[in-house]
């Protein structure tokens, strides 16, 4: 059985009722006459982005986030936030970017076209400049994370955890933006 019929099969099987866990999910698999490893299962379980939800493994738009929960995952898991022309990064602990993307997905904003999720990182394409830069700004406002919401992002506090004198080279390396929190690092002479 090739590997694009195994994951309609899996997903026609969560379809019907929910697996509470992988072994389950094999054990519905094998009633259909397909064996596969657990290995194999994991694979596919992260090619399909299946979500482990309160009620089992699930496809990740038929999980249904109240609002609640949707603020709540945003705000314990976004620990950056960075836009870029059209496009916006957001730094997650690691292995939280999937359910947060799932998450952003289930909330349907206008200015976001889609998203991509690695094992810590998400990207969001939007519309144009200025639905990243606002669509950026409400993720902000609903982080806890203080590197989210602070000026620097996540790039700034790494480096100020920095000792004194990296921090220097970077901040003579980087240009700064007037009136950044990095320019009281003394600047290293440039004789």
């Amino acid at each position: 059985m090739s590997k694009a019929s195994r994951h309609r099969t899996i997903l026609t099987l969560l379809g019907q009722r929910p697996a509470a866990s992988q072994c389950e999910l094999q054990h519905a698999l094998s009633k259909r006459g397909i064996q596969v490893g657990q290995a194999t299962l994991s694979r596919d379980v992260h090619a399909l982005g299946l979500v482990k939800g309160s009620r089992g493994y699930q496809p990740p738009g038929e999980l249904g986030v109240p609002r609640i929960i949707a603020h709540r995952v945003i705000s314990e898991s976004v620990v950056g936030v960075r836009s870029v022309h059209n496009l916006l990064v957001l730094k997650t602990f690691d292995g939280d970017a999937r359910p947060v993307a799932a998450t952003l997905e289930e909330e349907n904003w206008p200015e976001a076209i889609g998203t991509l999720a690695g094992q810590d990182t998400i990207l969001i394409v939007c519309n144009d400049n200025r639905g990243a830069r606002k669509l950026a700004a409400r993720i902000r406002a609903q982080c806890r994370h203080p590197k989210a919401r602070g000026r620097l992002g996540w790039w700034g506090h790494a480096v100020e955890s920095l000792p004194s004198q990296l921090s220097s080279f970077y901040c003579a390396a980087t240009p700064l933006p007037p009136n950044n929190p990095l320019q009281r690092v003394r600047q290293p002479s440039t004789r």
